[in-house]
């Protein structure tokens, strides 16, 4: 679970490098891992993203956060690991004040709790407006380096399936998707269903962002 969302917060910071390189102005804060810049970020959720999808989020990160907590820490990778220690925690404590959330009486541990779908539209825009570039390229290259950190070490699972790395592999070698889902014993429709389940669990929109997500981060062959 952590490994996922050390991928999320990856794919969260290259979206703000994005928007970015798209025109919108960077900010002042050069740590948007730290409470300052995630209590602003909350407000924009406020507007932007149900309720319901961030208390879950909320719940997830808090359980995550924990979890690093008590995981040994990689020698190379301390300072990377405290930065998506704090990105998690802070990012959990801003949003509960900002929706008066009361996660602790209902959390369990990361691998229980509901897995929430990100929504379509997330404002990238405003929250690029918010950090500076060398900032976001800080967290994403530390959430990057954590989440691969992970998925090689046998102590944790890998956020895909044997199964679901395969298909996504086969989407990166261009292969049709009626192709795929004949191949691998699936109908059409079921193989869609599938692949909109694993965009879902990566938190992205589409197929592309899902290759990209996958490659990037070191699970395709």
């Amino acid at each position: 679970m952590v490994a996922l969302y050390a991928a999320r917060i990856r794919y969260w910071a290259k979206s703000v490098e994005q928007a970015h390189l798209f025109g919108n102005s960077p900010g002042e804060d050069d740590e948007p891992w730290e409470l300052p810049f995630q209590k602003r970020a909350a407000r924009v959720y406020r507007v932007a993203l149900p309720s319901d999808y961030l208390e879950g989020l909320c719940a997830v990160f808090l359980g995550c956060s924990l979890t690093m907590e008590d995981h040994a820490i990689p020698g190379s990778l301390s300072g990377d690991w405290k930065i998506v220690l704090s990105y998690l925690a802070n990012a959990s404590e801003a949003i509960a004040a900002e929706f008066d959330f009361d996660l602790f009486p209902t959390w369990e541990d990361p691998s229980g709790s509901p897995d929430p779908t990100t929504p379509a539209v997330v404002r990238f825009d405003l929250l690029a407006s918010f950090v500076t570039s060398e900032g976001v390229r800080r967290l994403r290259d530390a959430a990057a380096n954590v989440a691969q950190s992970l998925v090689q070490d046998n102590s944790t699972d890998a956020p895909l399936s044997e199964l679901q790395l395969e298909i996504i592999s086969d989407l990166a070698h261009g292969d049709r998707v009626i192709d795929i889902a004949r191949a691998r014993g699936y109908s059409t429709r079921s193989l869609y269903r599938e692949l909109a389940a694993v965009w879902s669990i990566l938190g992205v929109a589409n197929r592309q962002q899902g290759i990209s997500m996958a490659a990037e981060n070191g699970w395709l062959d």
